[in-house]
């Protein structure tokens, strides 16, 4: 893959992932400086640290975060098949 020509035992998911993570956000917000609209300068972010675990580890969470996101992906899909399902049995009942 890409992201091991560029940098070797790195995912460029894993970084992605951990980017997002509300672990990253925290850290984020200790550097955060404005009012209205809050920034981060350059010399706060390179306070930041990103965890970089071994590459099984990283594909471990890669996996498990993609199985969950297809887990969610199908409860919502059937949630949204009983909904459908309620509202016409609603439409039944007042519409005839």
């Amino acid at each position: 893959m890409l992201d091991e020509i560029l940098i070797p035992n790195l995912k460029i998911e894993y970084i992605l992932l951990f980017l997002k993570s509300a672990f990253r956000l925290k850290q984020m917000e200790r550097y955060m400086a404005g009012g209205s609209y809050p920034t981060i300068v350059e010399s706060e972010l390179k306070k930041v640290r990103i965890l970089f675990p071994p590459i099984h580890i990283q594909e471990k969470i890669i996996e498990e975060n993609s199985l969950l996101k297809n887990r969610l992906e199908n409860e919502r899909n059937l949630f949204e098949e009983k909904v459908d399902k309620l509202n016409k049995k609603i439409n039944e009942i007042f519409l005839g």
